[in-house]
């Protein structure tokens, strides 16, 4: 999902297998880009908090109506997904 504001686009990106190692989870996380591609910023670091090698996700970014927050899904505790809200520039994360 992608929402743009600002002239900046919000956007999930998937990547598997991040350590390499096997059977090892996906995560999610968050970025900016401008329109055109360029710029690309990744605003959120998701690590996994479960011990179960459960996959760890932050999704579906949207903008606040004044375009100073972004608001988003995160589940990084084996499968409790919650309400996330961070500055614009990926700062002062806190549950929704």
């Amino acid at each position: 999902m992608a929402t743009k504001t600002n002239g900046k686009i919000a956007f999930d990106r998937y990547v598997s297998g991040v350590s390499g190692f096997g059977d090892d989870p996906s995560l999610t996380d968050i970025y900016l880009m401008d329109p055109d591609g360029s710029e690309q910023r990744r605003l959120t670091f998701t690590r996994n908090l479960c011990t179960n090698f459960q996959a760890a996700y932050s999704f579906s970014p949207v903008w606040s109506p004044d375009g100073r927050k972004i608001a988003f899904v995160g589940e990084f505790e084996c499968g409790h997904p919650k309400l996330y809200v961070m500055r614009a520039d990926g700062t002062r994360i806190m549950k929704g």
